[in-house]
């Protein structure tokens, strides 16, 4: 049965995701002292933060924005390296292009062909990203953990913009589609040089593994097992979708690839953002006391608060 493998990846997924969301309230209301102390004696954390250890908001919003958007100016020697990498792959597709596409061509098969235009209407439309991030918002009022509201507000700004990223790149590389004809214009309307579909595809795969799908060291066999089932049934929905794009004649191998990359980075690097604002936003120190003895200070970020 050619639907069966789809539905079934989801299950799997989605179970990676349950099992995670459990064993991160267990491992907070093992390891939070606010889950132990006394009704009349609230703890440091809520004594003296008022804002969620997760960020999220329009603050934050801002702070991704301003990340995401000038990260390019201050690579470092491994983000030229990717970004080299990146660059020589999509050339060598380039080049091959044709023999890529003859491949998919000579090569149908209708089960094939309706498994990857399954795969594509999940993953390359805006609907599962905007449902996942519903999904987690409801679902941070079930577990009271600000990762899931953090989750939501990672996914859309990953699709958006993952999409955004892709608009300008179509303009930029104004490639035909294959069944269309073979020239690439640039600075050009109505181009199709980064695939929108496979940025979108691309676009939840960071977001979702960062957040969930991280290996802990405590993790259990069965759960490990989940984990890296659901991180490669992400990136597997993903290529899928891309070449998806390669199988309809929508898009030239480079292009999909493009789509990919795209996708793939403007999630690692919002994820980098939240990472950051986590590190930077509290400092904990001990100071010393007037009568004597010592106090716990906590000196929050205002440039780093969520809110």
């Amino acid at each position: 049965m050619t639907h069966g493998p789809v539905p079934l990846g989801f299950v799997v997924l989605t179970a990676a995701l349950l099992v995670s969301t459990v064993h991160a309230a267990d491992t907070r209301d093992a390891e939070d002292p606010a889950a132990v102390s006394a009704p009349d004696e609230p703890s440091g954390a809520q004594a003296d933060s008022p804002t969620p250890a997760r960020p999220y908001g329009f603050r934050t919003l801002g702070r991704d924005t301003r990340y995401l958007f000038t990260r390019p100016a201050h690579l470092d020697r491994q983000g030229w390296t990717r970004l080299g990498a990146t660059l020589a792959a999509a050339g060598g597709l380039f080049a091959l292009r044709h023999e890529i596409r003859d491949f998919s061509q000579e090569h149908l098969s209708t089960g094939r062909t309706r498994l990857l235009d399954d795969v594509r209407g999940i993953m390359g439309g805006p609907g599962l990203a905007v449902g996942l991030s519903l999904a987690t918002w409801a679902a941070s009022f079930a577990t009271h953990e600000d990762r899931e509201k953090e989750t939501a507000q990672l996914l859309l700004e990953s699709l958006g913009y993952s999409v955004a990223v892709a608009g300008v790149g179509q303009f930029v590389l104004a490639s035909e589609r294959p069944r269309e004809g073979v020239h690439v214009h640039f600075f050009h309307l109505h181009g199709h040089g980064v695939s929108g579909d496979a940025s979108i595809a691309a676009s939840i795969v960071a977001p979702i593994r960062r957040q969930y799908l991280r290996i802990d060291p405590d993790d259990t066999r069965g759960r490990r097992f989940l984990k890296r089932a659901g991180t490669g049934l992400l990136y597997g929905g993903a290529i899928l979708t891309a070449w998806q794009r390669v199988n309809s004649e929508s898009h030239w191998a480079p292009d999909a690839f493009l789509g990919l990359a795209n996708g793939f980075a403007v999630g690692e690097m919002l994820c980098d953002a939240h990472a950051l604002a986590r590190e930077r936003r509290v400092a904990f120190s001990v100071v010393p006391v007037r009568g004597g003895g010592t106090a716990a200070r906590i000196s929050f970020d205002p440039d780093r608060a969520p809110h």
